[in-house]
């Protein structure tokens, strides 16, 4: 018994202490495989803990960087390159004209407040590369210290990502010291251009990125600390100010949307210190700070680039009718809804806001060579219209005669189907069209539009159009039925020859002022032969008639309508 006793106690002491192999706190051995999320070897690579060493030698390579950006930033004295483009959005924003580009607002802002600070009054155009800005009095050293400054910033933003990844010190100065010397980005930094401001926010993303994730691989101690807060917050910002630099900016929305769901993945897998709750709590943190907070802060950038720019600008023709209607001067007075015979009207193209229907006393080179017909992009008289009816008004002693007949007759409501001549007020000719090709587009299914007769002519049958309502895009039931100023869309429908009035986006030469073509198209695209009418007036329209007016798209309808407009424009470059 003595020697089975001795013989269990020997065995007993062969086996491993699994009780001291168990860290306190915890009751998993640590032989066994952690499932927790925290990654393996990594430290606290916080920046703001670096030796003072480091922070001597991030002075010395700033100081530097300003050295070789800022050296004779006044040379050369005259508009280089792009300049023509971003100092010109400076000028329309001191001025607040409104125009449209493809990059979102934040650089040209910061640009424009830097030029304001120093006196600029946005008289100078910037129109020609090469133009003086020393005689003028441009303040262009200031506009461009911003972007150089931006790029100044770039060094040390550079040399805290690559501490924040854990490089050695050495490892981190030579990546600052490469982006001092390249020679593209200083280029790029020492004028007026979007290039520097959207490189320091996509560095200062990446920083702010990888510090957060150094927060997030030591594990669940350093979850929702203040630090781990901070800087998942100033991830958000900095994803918000890439993207309301340039577009291009996406692609880093996309590198850091991609990790985080990695992120998230990882999460699920920690069944240990991850419960559903505190996983939910991870997603929503990452929701708010990456999400709402970029899309905030782009929103609120375009609601300071309405606030800038109210007044109508050469770039409003991009603009439909309805955002136009909120510029200065744009903005138009009730009109009356029905439209009837003997209206003066202006006709406006719907697809492609190229502007009213428009004639003027120029006659075309070739084809028929009768008077032109355009749209033309701004109010003017020579966009009014007179309506007629096929035949002249009946009185008590049989048709009455003359242009104002319609005038001393009770109100007569154009309904669908009703044939018009469009008579020319200013020149005394009527719209009118053949079977003779348009000047520029000389296609077999497009007709030369034109303005025919003169004074006292009774007209043609080549002047009668059909009035066909479009009712899928016509405003309410009675616009459906008879045409209602803005809210009816319709067709022209050519008499004689079934073409319809028609206009795209193609410009007629020098002889046409640079103006959009009118055509009247067999087989056009529907969007393209839509009309509407935007001024009414008539004598027995008075006061009491009924009055619309273009419904105020408010801030979100503009915001999306241009960026709509934005990515239309990018992707014709």
């Amino acid at each position: 018994m003595a020697q089975k006793d001795a013989s269990q106690a020997q065995t007993s002491s062969e086996q491993p202490d699994l009780a001291a192999k168990v860290p306190a706190g915890s009751s998993k051995p640590l032989g066994s495989q952690s499932l927790e999320y925290t990654s393996k070897g990594v430290t606290d690579n916080d920046i703001f803990l670096l030796p003072s060493s480091d922070f001597q030698l991030l002075g010395l390579l700033t100081a530097v960087a300003a050295l070789v950006r800022l050296f004779r930033i006044y040379q050369p004295s005259s508009v280089v390159f792009d300049e023509v483009h971003f100092g010109g959005f400076a000028s329309k924003y001191i001025k607040g004209r409104f125009f449209m580009d493809v990059h979102p607002p934040l650089a040209k802002l910061l640009l424009t407040l830097a030029g304001w600070l120093a006196g600029f009054d946005g008289d100078f155009d910037f129109k020609d590369i090469g133009k003086d800005y020393v005689e003028p009095g441009v303040p262009y050293v200031a506009m461009r210290l911003l972007p150089a400054l931006m790029g100044v910033m770039t060094i040390p933003t550079i040399f805290l990502t690559l501490k924040a990844t854990g490089c050695r010190t050495m490892t981190a100065a030579m990546g600052a010291g490469l982006i001092i010397f390249e020679n593209g980005l200083l280029t790029q930094s020492r004028l007026i251009l979007l290039d520097s401001p959207l490189i320091i926010f996509t560095a200062f993303t990446a920083l702010a990125w990888n510090c957060f994730t150094n927060q997030h691989e030591q594990g669940p101690s350093k979850a929702f600390d203040p630090s781990w807060w901070f800087w998942l917050t100033a991830t958000g910002l900095g994803l918000g100010a890439t993207v309301s630099v340039k577009w291009v900016g996406l692609f880093t929305i996309a590198w850091v949307g991609s990790l985080t769901l990695v992120q998230l993945w990882v999460l699920i897998g920690d069944t240990e210190t991850v419960t559903p709750r505190i996983w939910l709590k991870h997603f929503l943190a990452r929701l708010f700070c990456l999400v709402i907070i970029p899309a905030t802060f782009y929103m609120g950038l375009f609601a300071i680039h309405f606030v800038c720019l109210v007044n109508p600008g050469d770039g409003d023709g991009f603009m439909s009718s309805e955002f136009q209607a909120t510029l200065n001067s744009k903005s138009m007075q009730d009109v009356p809804a029905d439209v009837v015979l003997g209206s003066r009207v202006s006709i406006r193209h719907h697809n492609t806001h190229g502007g009213y229907l428009h004639s003027h006393n120029h006659m075309y080179p070739t084809g028929s060579k009768q008077q032109q017909i355009t749209l033309y992009p701004h109010k003017d008289e020579n966009n009014v219209w007179l309506l007629e009816n096929q035949t002249q008004p009946e009185g008590p002693n049989g048709p009455i005669a003359g242009l104002n007949a319609w005038d001393s007759i009770d109100p007569i409501k154009i309904k669908d189907g009703t044939t018009l001549r469009l008579y020319h007020s200013v020149t005394d000719r009527r719209l009118h069209s053949h079977d003779v090709r348009p000047p520029v587009s000389e296609a077999d299914w497009q007709n030369e539009v034109s303005a025919y007769g003169y004074e006292g002519f009774e007209g043609d049958a080549n002047d009668f159009f059909r009035v066909e309502i479009v009712k899928s895009m016509s405003d309410g039931a009675a616009a459906r039925e008879h045409v209602r100023t803005i809210e009816t869309k319709f067709r022209l429908i050519h008499i004689m020859t079934g073409c319809a009035l028609f206009s795209h986006k193609v410009k007629l030469p020098d002889w046409g002022f640079d103006q959009q073509e009118v055509t009247c198209a067999k087989q056009g695209t529907l969007p393209n032969s839509i009309w509407y009418v935007e001024q009414n007036e008539h004598p027995k329209l008075g006061p009491e008639a009924e009055k619309v007016n273009y419904k105020n798209p408010g801030f979100m309808g503009k915001f999306w309508e241009l960026q709509k407009v934005m990515w239309t424009t990018n992707a014709g470059l």
